[in-house]
């Protein structure tokens, strides 16, 4: 009997298994888009500028200064005779004392140191402007000396022009003479005679210019050095 009822019940069970309407899966809930934000654009940075290698130049060394040779001087240890110009021929200018000292500024090609005497002489121009001291005179020498500019050659006992201005010669003792040369200013040349109209000749060979031949120079040009007072007659 309770077989029976257990039979009995199972089939009940089944029958309403069979009738009872299979649940429908529910549709899934739709997810709504997610919006995707767009990329901002990034800058692209600019391309580094790598700088030009240059050559750099080397260090330019500072040159070493050279010591200037010390300036000449003389002093003097005895009362020493100065002359007018470098040779014991030339005319005496005075005394240098003892302990005096001057300071050369050329020296001749025999040894003569020539100095300016700080005296007023405003017509005499260049080397007409020293006196001068023998290479045996009673000085202490000092300083560069040997390194003085050479003075040019000029005559113990002659006579000078000496150019103030710039001064024609001309090849006739008279203004209308064809010019010959001009002495610039600062120029000289030895005078060697005078006309009757007192022009002046002049030798050119023995002058600032080292020329050849003879000339004649306007007296009123005439600015002169040395024994002039007593000069030979000329004439063309």
């Amino acid at each position: 009997m309770k077989y029976k009822w257990f039979a009995f019940n199972l089939i009940i069970f089944a029958l309403v298994a069979c009738t009872t309407n299979t649940a429908t899966p529910a549709a899934p809930t739709p997810v709504p888009p997610t919006s995707t934000a767009a990329a901002s654009p990034t800058d692209t940075p600019a391309p580094t500028v790598m700088p030009v290698a240059t050559n750099t130049p080397a260090p330019t060394e500072t040159p070493v200064p050279t010591s200037m040779p010390a300036a000449c001087q003389l002093t003097a240890t005895a009362d020493t005779a100065i002359y007018q110009r470098p040779s014991t021929d030339a005319n005496l200018f005075g005394t240098l004392p003892a302990g005096e000292m001057v300071a050369p500024t050329m020296r001749s090609d025999s040894g003569w140191l020539g100095f300016d005497p700080a005296v007023a002489q405003a017509a005499n121009i260049g080397v007409f402007r020293l006196r001068w001291l023998p290479p045996d005179a009673a000085v202490i020498v000092t300083g560069a000396c040997d390194a003085l500019p050479l003075a040019p050659t000029i005559g113990a006992q002659t006579c000078y022009f000496m150019a103030l201005s710039d001064a024609a010669v001309l090849d006739l003792p008279d203004s209308g003479g064809n010019l010959v040369t001009t002495i610039p200013a600062g120029g000289y040349a030895a005078v060697t005679g005078r006309s009757s109209s007192d022009w002046l000749r002049l030798d050119l060979a023995d002058s600032s210019l080292a020329l050849t031949g003879s000339g004649w120079l306007d007296p009123a040009l005439a600015n002169l050095n040395g024994p002039c007072d007593t000069l030979p007659d000329a004439s063309p």
